[in-house]
C-alpha cells in the first residue's frame, strides 16, 4: 500500500513536470515564431530595391500589357486595314527587333528576382510584337490575314502573364512601398 501511494506521488511529480515542459515549449515557440516574423520583415525591408526600380518595372509591363490589349480590341480594325493594304500597320502594332524594350542602367540595379520579371514580360511583348510587325507585309493581305489569329493568341497569353507578373511585384514588395508617394526624391529630405 506504501509503495502504491509512493509511486502515485512520483507519477504526480512526473506529470507536472511533463506539464511544465509543455508549458515552456509552447512559450519558446510562440517566442521562437515572433522571432521568426521579425527576422523575416527586417530582410524583406532590407532587400526592397529603390523605388524608381520598383516602379519603372511595374510601369513598364503595364505599359507592354496596355499594348497588346490594344491590339486584341483592334482586331476588326486591323483586318479591315490589312484587306486594304495599309502600309502603317506593321510599324503600328509591330517591333522589328528587341533591342531597347529594357533600360540597361535601370535593369542592372534592379535585383535578380525583378530581373526575371522584367525579361520574362519582354519574351512575352516580343513574342507578340515580332509577328505583329509583319501585318503590312509585302506578301499581301492574305498572308498577313493567315499571321493574324496567331499574333492575337499570342497578345492574349502576353496580357494574361504579365497580369501574373505584377501580381507578383506586388506580392513581394508590401503595397505601402508600391503606393508611397514620389512626388520628392530620396535626397531632398536629408540634411545637406
Amino acid at each position: 500500500m506504501i509503495i502504491a501511494i509512493v509511486i502515485g506521488i512520483l507519477n504526480f511529480f512526473a506529470l507536472a513536470f511533463v506539464g511544465w515542459q509543455t508549458f515552456l515549449t509552447r512559450r519558446s515557440v510562440k517566442l521562437a515564431e515572433r522571432n521568426i516574423q521579425e527576422a523575416q520583415r527586417t530582410r524583406e525591408l532590407s532587400d526592397l530595391p529603390k523605388a524608381n526600380v520598383v516602379i519603372y518595372a511595374q510601369n513598364q509591363i503595364q505599359k507592354w500589357r496596355a499594348e497588346l490589349q490594344q491590339l486584341i480590341d483592334d482586331e476588326e480594325y486591323i483586318r479591315v486595314q490589312i484587306k486594304a493594304n495599309d502600309p502603317t500597320l506593321g510599324g503600328k502594332y509591330g517591333i522589328e527587333r528587341p533591342a531597347g524594350l529594357l533600360i540597361k542602367p535601370l535593369f542592372d540595379t534592379s535585383p535578380t528576382w525583378l530581373q526575371i520579371i522584367l525579361t520574362s514580360a519582354a519574351q512575352y511583348y516580343y513574342d507578340c510584337k515580332a509577328p505583329a510587325s509583319y501585318l503590312s507585309s509585302k506578301q499581301g493581305a492574305k498572308f498577313a490575314l493567315s499571321l493574324l489569329p496567331d499574333i492575337l493568341e499570342r497578345a492574349k497569353l502576353g496580357v494574361h502573364r504579365m497580369t501574373e507578373l505584377l501580381s507578383y511585384i506586388e506580392k513581394i514588395v508590401p503595397e505601402w512601398y508600391l503606393q508611397c508617394p514620389a512626388s520628392l526624391q530620396d535626397s531632398d529630405f536629408m540634411d545637406r
